[in-house]
């Protein structure tokens, strides 16, 4: 009799656990591997969102809006709504882009990117993180899975992320993004998300985008065009790389230096050591010259129209609101918001890149480093090599090693970001900080 009583125990037990299984509660390991199936077998999604990055003193949002083909076709297009202004990232098969459809902008990436690294509005970025995380933590809340897990991305100080799936069908709903010190440094809301979206063959050509971009229209991928071969090659036009920018505008300063008996200006030399490219200066070569002012320039800071300095740009770089500078005749430049503690501006220089405007701005202190800032006016297809890195609100290209150089570009505006001794992360915290008051 005894017997028999654990027997019906012992049976109640196993039903028990059964019916609560098929009520649906879900445990870490099950959803895992739900989660492995739906990564092998994406097709497609469509999604959009709201993404806030917290950096310097002012918040970025931006409206996010993801399209994904298989097997490495992606559009991403990033809207600053104070600005109003949309930056693409394009990956299709001529390669990865960054396209500034109003001003009838692109610039072209050597990179395998995203594959080489995540992405925390990419669903298959988030899910990836989830199945190789194996000390994950796992909860649930209402109608949602909760995974906290490793942050997995280029910014170093991007250390751990809660990611937020709805519990039926496995979609994103909410990302937040921490530091080491469990600070929340980027936040994704999804507002919309659909698996199995049918895309064209125009949905991520690159002259299509760009077209109704600048026409504003919502979605290219309806677009039709009598000829989009030709339209793709009337916007290849192949101008100087900026490199060869730098270059020519070396020579012809030397030229005119050369002319008045003047020796070209050793120090600006030094400051843009390295190529405008983005490219690591060989060993034993002459700094590059493209940081020299102009004799122009020259003869007007000996007259007394110096060019602007110290507390003007201090002031922008450390107060609430963007600080602006503007430089003998060139442009007028950004400065960051965010500055590592013991950095200082001290010096800008205006120059040019071929015939384009520039300003290169000086940092010393904890760290040294330069910013230059131009503006191409011509409509470009630009080569920026190196590899893809994930700045938030666009896409940037990193290179070098000894000299390590961040190149990206921002409503049409070309930054360069150079220094020996300034680490990756602090190099995208003063990139990021440089968007919130570039307002036009």
């Amino acid at each position: 009799m005894r017997r028999m009583r654990w027997m019906t125990a012992l049976v109640v037990l196993c039903l028990a656990v059964a019916l609560g299984a098929c009520g649906g509660k879900k445990d870490a390991g099950s959803v895992v591997n739900d989660l492995k199936q739906r990564l092998g077998k994406l097709d497609s999604y469509k999604t959009s969102g709201k993404m806030v990055l917290q950096n310097g003193q002012q918040p970025q949002e931006y409206q996010l809006d993801v399209w994904y083909q298989n097997p490495h076709y992606y559009r991403i297009a990033l809207t600053n709504p104070k600005q109003d202004i949309t930056q693409i990232v394009l990956r299709n098969d001529e390669g990865v882009f960054v396209l500034t459809p109003h001003l009838n902008k692109s610039f072209r990436f050597q990179s395998d990117w995203p594959e080489n690294q995540g992405q925390y509005y990419l669903y298959q970025s988030l899910v990836s993180s989830i199945v190789t995380d194996k000390d994950r933590k796992f909860t649930t809340e209402n109608d949602d899975l909760i995974f906290d897990v490793a942050a997995n991305y280029a910014n170093t100080t991007l250390a751990r992320q809660k990611i937020w799936l709805d519990k039926k069908d496995y979609k994103p709903k909410r990302v937040e993004v921490r530091d080491a010190n469990d600070t929340t440094l980027v936040t994704v809301d999804f507002t919309g998300f659909s698996f199995g979206e049918k895309f064209t063959d125009n949905s991520f050509d690159t002259s299509l985008n760009l077209k109704k971009g600048a026409d504003k229209a919502a979605d290219p991928s309806n677009a039709q065009t009598g000829d989009p071969a030709a339209l793709l090659d009337s916007l290849k036009q192949e101008p100087d790389t900026v490199e060869q920018a730098a270059n020519a505008s070396a020579v012809k300063d030397d030229a005119a230096a050369g002319a008045n008996g003047q020796k070209p200006d050793g120090k600006a030399a030094e400051d843009a050591s390295a190529p405008v490219s983005g490219q690591p200066k060989a060993e034993g070569s002459e700094p590059a010259a493209a940081g020299e002012p102009k004799a122009a320039d020259a003869e007007k800071a000996a007259a007394g129209d110096k060019p602007a300095t110290g507390d003007k740009a201090t002031a922008g770089a450390g107060s609430s609101e963007q600080g602006t500078l503007v430089v003998g005749e060139g442009i007028e430049v950004y400065q960051p918001q965010f500055l590592p503690d013991g950095v200082a501006f001290t010096g800008a220089d205006d120059l040019s890149l071929g015939e384009d405007p520039a300003v290169l701005l000086r940092y010393t202190g904890t760290y040294n480093f330069t910013l230059l800032e131009s503006e191409p006016k011509a409509q470009e297809v630009m080569l920026l090599p190196g590899a893809g890195v994930d700045l938030g609100f666009t896409l940037g290209s990193f290179t070098g090693e000894d000299k390590r150089t961040l190149t990206w570009t921002n409503n049409g505006r070309l930054y360069r970001l150079s220094s020996a001794d300034l680490p990756v992360s602090l190099m995208v915290s003063i990139a990021q900080s440089l968007q919130s008051g570039a307002e036009k």
